[in-house]
């Protein structure tokens, strides 16, 4: 179902909610389809206005990969349901697929496989609200940074927020977000490699509320390529990179997320420094996790340098942890002449402050002994050959 002007369709439909009587409410019910942008964003810019799919294994709302997929302004309400936007590119914009400046709330949906400088799914903007609801947020990414030349500029960094980039206020329940990536850094001949960028799912400078969300597979942003100077480092926080703001996650779990590796180097051979926090890099701000499972979290490998600290989590400022689990996280491996990075499960700066409380750790049970009436444990079961 591709736009033409003059024909009446989900772009119609949103202009006209936009020019009905302010305060008014509007609820545009979408049909099961493929609705092709041609015409740019859809820019919702007054109301309360709710889109609603069918379901999003059949309706879906694609850019195509020629621009943002929809914008809410400041002021505006809007819901999004039961409905797939995907391919969408921010470029120089945040928030390829949903940027947000007002009140949003997305249900029952997913934003996938779209770019943007910051947020390559999602960008809530300062003072913006946003409920993510039993959605998932997949397979987006930062924009990967810009090559000024080979002779007289640094590579840019690359961006934030793989998966969502928020600055205001972000509630995120039951909802998966997985298979993102933080832009990689641009590469540089006669100055340093740009920086990955942080947050493979998400970056946040706002406050974040995370319940019972799926937190997986997401990767911090790779240095930059450096030829006679150094490379760029990686981006920290492969799961959640908090940057002033406050992280309150309750259950869930942050499973096989990386932080990004330092870039390689040609000529210059100078030392590197990988991206930290696996799972969660609290550079500054305040972070709490409870009743949350962390597994298989790592830390950036180095290339020439340091691998990344703290394979579940990095901190540096203030970090309370109550009630959760630490499994199979590493820190990263050190490149050519660097070390290894440190804390598999937790790294602690010392300009930090952690407190786990004494219910955290999980011990293996001691074995059962057999009394006489008893013949013993029965033996373990194996599941079948493959």
């Amino acid at each position: 179902m591709r736009e033409k002007a003059g024909q009446c369709t989900l772009r119609a439909a949103v202009e006209e909610a936009d020019k009905e009587k302010a305060g008014s409410t509007v609820v545009i019910h979408v049909k099961a389809g493929t609705y092709a942008l041609s015409l740019g964003v859809l820019a919702i810019t007054a109301n309360t206005v709710t889109i609603e799919g069918s379901g999003v294994a059949t309706t879906t709302v694609s850019a195509g990969g020629t621009s943002q997929v929809l914008s809410a302004a400041a002021g505006t309400h809007v819901t999004v349901q039961g409905i797939t936007l995907t391919e969408g590119v921010g470029g120089t914009m945040p928030g390829g697929g949903f940027e947000n400046s007002g009140s949003a709330k997305v249900l029952d949906a997913v934003v996938s496989k779209s770019s943007g400088a910051e947020g390559g799914g999602i960008y809530n903007a300062p003072g913006a609200t946003l409920e993510l609801q039993e959605s998932t947020v997949t397979e987006n990414f930062g924009t990967e940074g810009y090559f000024y030349g080979e002779e007289f500029e640094e590579g840019g960094n690359g961006g934030n927020g793989g998966g969502i980039a928020n600055a205001g206020t972000l509630v995120v329940t039951g909802a998966t977000i997985s298979a993102n990536y933080a832009g990689s850094g641009a590469r540089s001949r006669e100055n340093p490699g740009g920086n990955g960028g942080f947050g493979g799912g998400i970056f946040n400078t706002g406050n974040v509320t995370l319940t019972g969300a799926t937190i997986s597979g997401n990767y911090g942003g790779y240095g930059g390529l450096g030829y006679n100077e150094p490379s760029g480092n990686g981006g920290g926080g492969g799961g959640v990179y908090n940057e002033g703001g406050t992280v309150n996650v309750s259950g869930g779990s942050f499973a096989s997320n990386q932080a990004g590796g330092a870039g390689n180097e040609l000529e210059a051979f100078e030392p590197d420094e990988a991206g930290s926090g696996g799972g969660i890099d609290n550079a500054r701000g305040t972070v709490h996790v409870t009743g949350t499972n962390l597994s298989s979290n790592i830390g950036g490998a180095g290339r020439y340098g340091f691998g990344g600290n703290g394979g579940a989590i990095a901190n540096g400022d203030k970090l309370t942890v109550e009630g959760s689990t630490f499994t199979g996280n590493r820190s990263g491996n050190g490149g050519y002449g660097g070390t290894g990075g440190n804390g598999g499960a937790i790294y602690n700066s010392g300009s930090g402050t952690a407190r786990r409380a004494p219910s955290t750790p999980t011990r293996r049970a001691p074995a059962a002994k057999a009394s006489p009436a008893d013949p013993g444990p029965a033996s373990p079961t194996r599941a079948p050959s493959k």
